[in-house]
């Protein structure tokens, strides 16, 4: 079933009983669950962090994202059980706040959203490397101008070029602009295109130095065995997407059995995809002033691979790489501020952070509050810290987290209502592995020269202030369990009955044009009597910025439109049933819901022809219009609009409509 419903008014309605019911929009499949994993774990982490590696390993890179992905294998069948179990919004923080007292839970949620403010900086900082690289490449007078104009500040261009883009996408946020949805999958595929172009040119080089290649892996621990538990602990934060595609569970087509599919289609992929491209990045290049080539990699860190791409690929290749690296960090920069927002402002509505957290904006209904101190937090960690610093700290915070998602299953296995579709192999040998690892490569990162001692601040601060702020003031005012939606999978049609011979479906926008619609689809179903059903259908759109079932606060305005089609209806004394669908995009929600009730007939308002050239009807009506499942009437509501009419123009170019 492909949405959740409930019921939300009494009995309504003329020709029977009939409810207004709420659904939400369940628009993600497997292919866009795994592309949205994907599109994490195979994004900013790569293109930033590869070059980190080598810089920290050397050749035992390549060990150290074949162990990293041995170890979220653990916490990885950990999610896809508890997935299968609770498919709610949230992910982690929901499990770990079913399975242990309140104030873990709050901790989790305080680290969480802190791991993905400084996980914000890590892309901010990828990007501000990346674009200032291109710079480099293509507009050397500009690069020396700004070295020198910035020459008291160290890595001056790139952090302030970080800034901006962090900057630029807290206010497209605010602004509530959707740059997620189906246009990830697109953007996940480009990255995914970028990455095979290097793989290709790299195999190719190999390939004509094989024994080139072959040495560059001597020595192999260059750097000593323990330098491998110390970049695994940086890079971790490249295996994380599984918790993205958990979070997302109220707006996936049957969560239950489609996100732990897509979490381990997401892990298998990406884990293979990880080792293959370290492993040609370290090899690939050629002996440089007598060292091997994987040593400029290092040098280079977080803009390595694109150093790397200039001495086995041509410019306009090389061009297409560093934009690979672009879209890698601003598509992970704003998937990121997007979840640091949602759990901010979840946070503040259970009462678990300041009620600022809460306010929305008065025209865009985004949570700006949320997103603006995201944003000034993820500045902050740009210009105070380096990106080894900020990749261990962020890697730190989600580690623990992960330890307490684990911890979570093995609690939640001995309680009578815990049912999963899915179980772990092994239990609880899996989860007890994933808490240990997770727990000691966290450990592992506080012996780390230089950053250990920012990691052990950061970390051991941050839970110290989280507990005194949870024991000292917000103790008392949480609630757990706030706003919080719990809707079944129900078939809608096994509320109503039996099915109605013909159905016609009524989008309610426009307040002045309800009751001529539904009169025009009154007359439109009366020649199949009492087997018809006119299905009056609202969407309170809420901005992406908000997980799904948190637009609940602004559906009372809705309703009265809704109440107003039912008047109509009663009337007329048809069979009238009234729909509100929460939902981030009103053309899809109306074209699914209209696919999933087996609608006959879509009946239209149109307000005439727009002046932009790049719209037939108008965005939202092309929208529906190229998806719409069934029969479509577009009716222009004028002054005189009064069925039934005398006279009815048909045009047809002479073959079968």
């Amino acid at each position: 079933m492909d949405k959740d419903q409930k019921t939300h008014g009494g009995e309504h309605g003329a020709g029977g009983d009939s409810h207004l019911h709420l659904s939400f929009e369940r628009s993600l499949g497997l292919f866009d669950a795994t592309m949205l994993g994907l599109g994490v774990m195979l994004g900013a982490g790569v293109f930033v962090l590869v070059g980190v590696a080598a810089e920290m390993s050397g050749p035992a890179a390549i060990l150290v994202f074949a162990l990293n992905a041995i170890v979220t294998m653990f916490t990885a069948y950990s999610y896809m059980e508890l997935s299968s179990a609770i498919p709610e919004a949230g992910g982690g923080f929901s499990y770990i706040s079913k399975a242990f007292p309140p104030w873990v839970s709050f901790i989790a949620g305080w680290m969480l959203w802190m791991a993905i403010v400084i996980s914000c900086a890590l892309f901010s900082m990828g990007f501000g490397g990346y674009l200032w690289e291109l710079v480099h490449l293509y507009l050397p007078g500009v690069y020396e101008y700004g070295n020198e104009l910035l020459s008291f500040w160290k890595d001056g261009p790139d952090i302030l070029m970080s800034v901006l883009v962090c900057l630029g996408f807290v206010l497209i946020n605010i602004k509530g602009a959707d740059v997620t949805g189906k246009a990830e999958n697109w953007l996940t595929i480009g990255k995914l295109a970028t990455l095979a172009v290097f793989l290709l040119f790299g195999a190719l080089s190999i390939a004509k130095h094989p024994q080139v290649a072959m040495q560059s892996l001597e020595p192999f621990l260059t750097n000593g065995p323990l330098s491998i538990l110390m970049a695994m602990g940086v890079t971790f934060i490249a295996f994380g997407g599984y918790d993205l595609i958990a979070a997302m569970a109220e707006e996936v087509h049957e969560p239950r059995k489609t996100i732990p599919r897509a979490i381990w289609l997401s892990f298998l992929v990406s884990s293979i995809a990880r080792v293959v491209i370290v492993a040609i990045v370290i090899t690939c290049l050629p002996v440089i002033d007598g060292e091997p080539g994987w040593k400029l990699i290092s040098m280079h860190g977080k803009t390595g691979l694109v150093k790397a791409s200039q001495y086995i690929m041509s410019p306009a290749w090389v061009f297409i790489v560093a934009l690979g690296g672009l879209m890698a960090t601003t598509g992970a920069l704003n998937a990121a501020l997007l979840a640091g927002s949602r759990v901010s402002y979840t946070m503040g509505r259970r009462r678990m952070l300041p009620s600022l957290f809460t306010i929305l904006h008065a025209s865009n209904r985004t949570p700006w509050m949320a997103i603006a101190i995201t944003g000034a937090l993820t500045a902050t960690f740009c210009v105070l810290f380096d990106v080894k610093t900020v990749g261990s700290a962020a890697s730190v915070m989600f580690l623990f987290v992960f330890a307490l998602a684990n911890a979570s299953l093995l609690a939640l296995r001995r309680r009578s209502n815990y049912r999963p579709l899915y179980k772990v192999p092994l239990y609880p040998l899996f989860p007890l592995l994933g808490v240990l690892t997770c727990l000691g490569l966290a450990i592992g990162q506080f012996m780390m020269p230089h950053t250990g001692a920012v990691d052990v601040a950061v970390t051991f601060g941050w839970i110290v202030l989280g507990l005194l702020a949870f024991f000292l003031y917000f103790r008392h005012r949480m609630d757990p369990e706030e706003v919080k939606v719990a809707i079944p999978d129900i078939d809608a049609r096994t509320l109503r009955g039996l099915e109605p011979r013909y159905r016609i479906m009524v989008p309610c926008h426009n307040p002045r044009n309800v009751p001529s619609l539904i009169r025009l689809a009154a007359r439109l179903a009366q020649p199949y009597g009492d087997n018809a059903e006119i299905v009056g259908v609202t969407v309170a759109e809420v901005p992406v910025q908000l997980e799904v079932h948190q637009g609940m606060e602004i559906i009372s305005e809705y309703e009265e439109l809704l109440h107003r089609a039912e008047a109509v209806a009663r009337e007329l004394d048809v069979r009238f049933r009234a729909e509100l669908r929460l939902a981030h995009n009103t053309a899809k929600a109306i074209t699914q819901l209209a696919r999933l009730e087996r609608v006959d007939l879509l009946v239209l308002g149109w307000k005439g022809y727009e002046t932009r050239t790049e719209a037939i009807f108008g965005s939202l009506i092309d929208d529906i219009i190229e998806n719409a499942p069934c029969d479509l009437l577009l009716a222009k509501i004028t002054h005189d609009f009064h069925p039934p009419f005398d006279r009815v123009l048909l045009t047809t170019a002479g073959q079968e409509n």
